[in-house]
C-alpha cells in the first residue's frame, strides 16, 4: 500500500517516531485486492498493530462502550473504514481523551478516496477528512497524525 501523512497540531513531536514508522511499515506491507476483502484489510492491520505492542479497543469512559481503535502508552490509534459520518465520533472520541490527559497524541488511519471507493459506498476518506481537520482545527487540538492508505496502482 502507498501512505500519504498529514500532521495536525504538533504530532510530529507529541508523537514517538517508533511508532510512526512502525505503523507506517504495517501499513505499506498489506495486500487488497476486493471489496469482499473488507474485513480481513482491517483485522490483517490490527493483528500486525497487536503484536508490536497496540492495545485491542479501549473504552473513553468507564460507563460506556464508546471506545476508541488501540493505545499504546500516551498515544490513541484510530483506523476508520466505516461510513463519513463515524469519523466526526472519532474525532470528539479523541480530543476528549487528549482535554482528559489520558492520551498526548494519536494516529489515525484511514483509506484514501481511491481504496475507499473500493472499500464500499460513502466509506470515509483521506482527503475529506483532512480537510475538515483544518477546518475544526481551532476545536480539534490533539496532535494528530493522519496516515491516508491507498492501493499501489
Amino acid at each position: 500500500m502507498r501512505v500519504t501523512e498529514y500532521v495536525h497540531g504538533g504530532a510530529a513531536q507529541a508523537i514517538p517516531a517508533s511508532f510512526r514508522s512502525e505503523v507506517n511499515s504495517v501499513l505499506k506491507g498489506i495486500q487488497f485486492q476486493t471489496r469482499a476483502q473488507k474485513k480481513e484489510f482491517r483485522f490483517g492491520i490490527l493483528k500486525q498493530l497487536k503484536t508490536l505492542g497496540w492495545s485491542d479497543a479501549v473504552r473513553i469512559h468507564e460507563f460506556s462502550k464508546i471506545s476508541v481503535t488501540s493505545v499504546r502508552d500516551e498515544t490513541a490509534l484510530c483506523f476508520q473504514t466505516g461510513n463519513m459520518g463515524r469519523f466526526y465520533a472519532d474525532l470528539l472520541k479523541l480530543e476528549t481523551l487528549f482535554r482528559k490527559n489520558s492520551i498526548k497524541a494519536a494516529i489515525y488511519l484511514i483509506p484514501h478516496k481511491s481504496l475507499a471507493k473500493q472499500l464500499g459506498s460513502n466509506i470515509a476518506n483521506f482527503e475529506r477528512f483532512v480537510e475538515e481537520l483544518k477546518i475544526f482545527s481551532v476545536t480539534l487540538t490533539i496532535p494528530m497524525l493522519v496516515l491516508g492508505v491507498a492501493s499501489e496502482d
